[in-house]
């Protein structure tokens, strides 16, 4: 399969793009119904949660994310040895 605009993580922050997005899929593969809801509103009324609950809920989605990615931050940059 061709990609256009093919990128390389060939830099610490390229490869925190990488992972981060590596990561976004395969949460999105977790999705039990086979259904990408991208707006997350629309989740939480899927869930059944009113409107005050949706807003908690993203709130603290948002908090995890940004935790993960400074995770993932802290971890390559500790690690990064450039490919030779």
């Amino acid at each position: 399969m061709a990609t256009k605009n093919r990128q390389t993580a060939n830099t610490p922050d390229a490869y925190k793009a990488y992972l981060m997005e590596v990561l976004v899929t395969l949460a999105t593969r977790e999705n039990q119904t086979g259904m990408i809801i991208t707006d997350p509103a629309l989740v939480a009324e899927k869930w059944g949660l009113s409107p005050s609950d949706s807003a908690d809920g993203i709130k603290k989605a948002c908090n995890i994310l940004s935790a993960v990615k400074l995770f993932i931050s802290k971890a390559v940059d500790d690690n990064w040895k450039p490919n030779k």
